[in-house]
């Protein structure tokens, strides 16, 4: 079992690796098609770090596992050891805090 889950763990990160290099390499080549895509990003950066580093740990990581890892709610339903539906319960609190701490 340990050897399967390492597995899949490399192959993940591989994944990730080979997308951001290609993804890097075709906004090299095609632009981004916006002239103000760069500041705008950062600045999305800068919020995101911000509003994560008020949510406490739990918060945290559900955000962390909806918009980063991009896992569906089943997949964070096994993570977090409960139902899908509590997940989608916690997605719109979650939603919530940070809509109330972006205003």
């Amino acid at each position: 079992m340990t050897t399967y889950l390492y597995s899949m763990a490399t192959h993940a990160c591989l994944n990730r690796l080979r997308n951001g290099s290609l993804r890097t390499r075709l906004v090299a080549i095609h632009g981004t098609g916006r002239s103000d895509a760069g500041p705008a990003r950062s600045d999305a950066f800068a919020l995101a770090r911000e509003v994560l580093a008020r949510l406490d740990e739990n918060d945290a990581a559900l955000a962390i596992y909806l918009y980063c890892d991009e896992l569906t709610h089943e997949e964070i339903a096994e993570l977090l050891g409960c139902s899908r539906r509590h997940v989608g319960d916690l997605a719109q609190r979650l939603h919530r805090r940070i809509e109330e701490r972006v205003a």
